[in-house]
């Protein structure tokens, strides 16, 4: 679903336990297997075919979640992320670069980030 929208999978896998952020690109997360509990600003239940869109800058990472979760992260066209654990040495350059992170023209599931990431949404 994410390469027909324009966003190719970049990779297979668990989310991380540690909390980090992406500041150099936008994320989506598929789960494809399994069930787990993830943290992002809420605390969320996530089970086989739940889609997260994460704007760079959002903080996320797993806090449990069964021995066959696993999902598939990618990220726009162009963009590349960068970890980062907020480190408040760098803090303000990696803030910096969340704010020139490009909003993508599609979604990775179809239509609209702009509409989807409205604060009055």
């Amino acid at each position: 679903m994410f390469k027909r929208h324009g966003w190719p999978p970049a990779w297979r896998y668990h989310l991380y336990d540690f909390d980090h952020f992406h500041s150099t690109a936008h994320e989506a997360l598929g789960i494809f297997r399994g069930h787990g509990w993830a943290a992002h600003g809420q605390e969320l239940m996530l089970y086989s075919g739940d889609v997260l869109v994460l704007p760079a800058g959002v903080g996320h990472a797993s806090l449990e979640a069964n021995d066959d979760f696993c999902m598939v992260g990618a990220y726009p066209p162009g963009q590349e992320p960068e970890i980062e654990r907020g480190d408040p040495a760098q803090l303000e350059v990696a803030q910096e670069r969340v704010a020139a992170v490009a909003l993508p023209e599609d979604s990775p599931v179809g239509g609209s980030l702009a509409e989807l990431w409205r604060e009055d949404s």
